[in-house]
């Protein structure tokens, strides 16, 4: 756990506080309080693997996968700057070391322990949609308040929550490829790309993170799978860091 408990899976109770009272049930809370980062990283690692099993697949029929993702048309973060220079991550034909994965403790690009980078990752992405009014605020606050925080950890919190939303101060917090993926994987579990906000936020993160289109994909449909386990109900704390990894990524 980070200092004053905040791990990534006191985030998800935080997260799930949040995402409880909104139009619609979103299992990302629920998975990180399952796991922490052992779940974030098994995820990211299984969809890396699919995504290069894919690159057996003719380049036609792949559509472009290893292209560059592409940054939303309009709204707010249109254009969203200029993706990193380089071939786009996944493109390199390799998966990362498990070992790079499910590392909260190991820095990020800001000098700070990652698991606070998908702290911010998760919060960013669940104001996406512009939706957090004072019962929400009010919900996390009585979280925290549960959680026992001490008040670095609290201020931590508070400060997430009333930052910009922006794709881009987020995506320069990885240092790895592996931590691009699991900021992606952390945010796509919060923002159901479900409103053309949040479908924007998430184009522009991955944008900026320098995902290959079909490694965006392959995040994608694996936390839209995780989703429907949790909601199914066949997905539970026991399980959810190995049901899918075969063998999960080791800290």
């Amino acid at each position: 756990m980070l200092g004053g408990g905040l791990g990534t899976a006191a985030a998800g109770g935080l997260l799930g506080s949040l995402l409880g009272g909104r139009r619609r049930p979103s299992g990302g809370g629920s998975l990180m309080q399952m796991g922490g980062m052992a779940v974030l990283g098994t995820l990211a690692y299984r969809a890396w693997q699919k995504f290069q099993e894919s690159q057996g697949v003719p380049e036609a029929a792949r559509g472009g996968a290893t292209a560059p993702s592409a940054p939303p048309a309009s709204g707010p973060w249109a254009g969203a700057g200029k993706a990193p220079m380089g071939a786009p991550v996944g493109a390199q034909g390799r998966v990362p070391d498990p070992k790079e994965f499910a590392q909260e403790e190991v820095e990020a690009a800001d000098g700070q322990p990652f698991g606070l980078s998908i702290v911010k990752a998760m919060i960013s992405a669940a104001k996406a949609d512009g939706h957090m009014d004072n019962d929400e605020r009010d919900r996390i606050f009585g979280e925290v308040e549960k959680l026992g925080l001490d008040a670095e950890a609290k201020g931590f919190v508070f400060q997430a929550m009333d930052a910009p939303t922006d794709p881009a101060a987020i995506a320069a917090l990885a240092r790895t490829d592996a931590q691009k993926a699991e900021i992606y994987m952390a945010s796509r579990l919060v923002a159901e790309p479900d409103t053309a906000a949040e479908r924007a936020y998430l184009d522009a993160l991955a944008h900026r993170l320098g995902l290959a289109a079909g490694l965006r994909q392959s995040l994608d449909a694996q936390a839209a799978e995780a989703h429907e386990l949790v909601a199914s109900g066949a997905l539970d704390g026991g399980q959810a860091a190995g049901r899918e990894a075969g063998a999960a990524p080791q800290g």
